[in-house]
């Protein structure tokens, strides 16, 4: 193997080169990264935003499968590190095919960044990611992004109970919907600690249920966790009752992919 550097100084019309030459042994434990999706969607055309849950797939990504038991996130679990734009993520979830990680706050909505697993002393081959400034999604029971939402009734503050087919919705009820990709939020918080007060999203959101739309009484992070945000809302009068009637949010001009919910 041949490794050529060049480096010019244009103004003063400089130019250097130089060759290191050697070889370099066979190593097929090198980490390989596939593709990165929406931990709410799973939506293979994804641009994530800053703070979102997002799931990395590939090839001998981690020594092996643990999951985060403890907050703030570590930002490394057995053996596998992520980093985008140099930054380390905070891991979720590690296994040799897919780690689960969050995405830092503060990264800039239009700025592509290279996003790099390090398994050991091994690095994988950069792949460009695009942040947006916000990809709203809503988890769903499943965790496929499809069919039945996490939408439940606020009963009472020990109590919410999910928005399917057994208890569907009525018009009036407070509802607490379980969302990722909402973007930045004021104030500002590390990724991966633990919310412990009221953190609101820095842009509004729009929600639509069954193509009404509903009146929205907060958006933020959940508080106890990390990462995962909700929206409150009331069940808007005027929408015809199912079992399968679609939900979305809006922030701006993106749209979370449709989920469902019961309403009667």
């Amino acid at each position: 193997m041949v490794v050529t550097v060049t480096a010019q100084q244009l103004q003063a019309n400089l130019q250097g080169t130089v060759q290191i030459g050697g070889t370099v042994p066979d190593n097929p434990e090198i980490p390989a990264l596939g593709g990165l999706v929406s931990s709410g969607s799973y939506s293979a055309l994804t641009n994530p935003s800053p703070g979102e849950l997002v799931s990395v797939f590939g090839v001998k990504l981690a020594d092996g499968v643990e999951a985060a038991s403890s907050l703030p996130l570590k930002t490394q679990m057995q053996g596998t590190l992520l980093a985008l734009g140099g930054r380390p993520l905070p891991l979720i979830y590690t296994s040799p095919g897919q780690v689960n990680a969050m995405m830092p706050y503060g990264l800039r909505a239009g700025t592509t960044y290279q996003l790099i697993a390090t398994r050991g002393n091994r690095l994988s081959v950069p792949q460009p990611v695009t942040v947006a400034a916000a990809e709203p999604a809503i988890f769903t029971v499943d965790a496929s992004g499809k069919g039945q939402g996490d939408i439940f009734i606020y009963v009472s503050a020990a109590e919410q109970v999910l928005s399917a087919p057994a208890r569907p919705a009525k018009a009036g009820d407070v509802l607490i919907i379980y969302c990722a990709g909402l973007g930045p939020v004021f104030p500002l918080i590390d990724a991966g600690f633990v919310v412990d007060h009221l953190i609101q999203t820095a842009a509004p959101i729009g929600l639509t249920i069954g193509g009404v739309q509903a009146q929205v009484l907060f958006s933020g992070l959940t508080g106890g966790l990390t990462g995962l945000y909700q929206v409150n809302a009331i069940m808007p009068d005027g929408v015809s009752p199912g079992d399968a009637v679609p939900v979305v949010l809006t922030m701006g001009n993106v749209s979370s992919p449709p989920v469902s919910m019961a309403v009667r």
